[in-house]
């Protein structure tokens, strides 16, 4: 374990697409893990959700977060991070941009555009979850 500043930490998520695996719970504290597409925005983490999705009920009903990024092959690395979440609508930021933005980032600039296309048209409230990590945690194994 170690600690890396928050410019090491968006360094390691920009070296490549990684998924992330996104935790959340909510008033019953039950927890909930997903593997989410995410794209960090100065100190902020933004993904592309669904207004019904359970992420974001749970983030509604709690307003905290963890993350886990990491690289799964060896010498692996990686980093856990927990803060407060947020719902944006539509009218608070661009989640079409976001989603089709990352579909290129993900899938490539062949498959991305499409599969893009896909999740933006897809019907109900789209919304955008916006994580402020507080503090994190990083391991890095090619290290020492």
């Amino acid at each position: 374990m170690g600690t890396w500043s928050w410019e090491q930490v968006t360094d390691f998520i920009a070296e490549q697409p990684r998924i992330g695996r996104l935790a959340t719970a909510g008033k019953d504290a039950e927890p909930h893990v997903v593997p989410i597409w995410f794209r960090v925005s100065g100190d902020e983490i933004h993904i592309h959700s669904m207004r019904e999705s359970g992420k974001t009920h749970n983030i509604l009903e709690n307003g905290r977060f963890s993350l886990v990024v990491d690289k799964d092959t060896a010498p692996y690395k990686g980093v856990t991070m927990r803060g407060a979440a947020r719902v944006l609508s539509g009218g608070e930021f661009d989640w079409d941009e976001l989603v089709r933005g990352l579909a290129v980032t993900y899938l490539g600039p062949e498959m991305g555009p499409g599969y893009g296309e896909y999740v933006a048209s897809t019907e109900g409230e789209h919304v955008t979850l916006a994580l402020t990590p507080e503090d994190w945690e990083a391991w890095d194994y090619s290290q020492g």
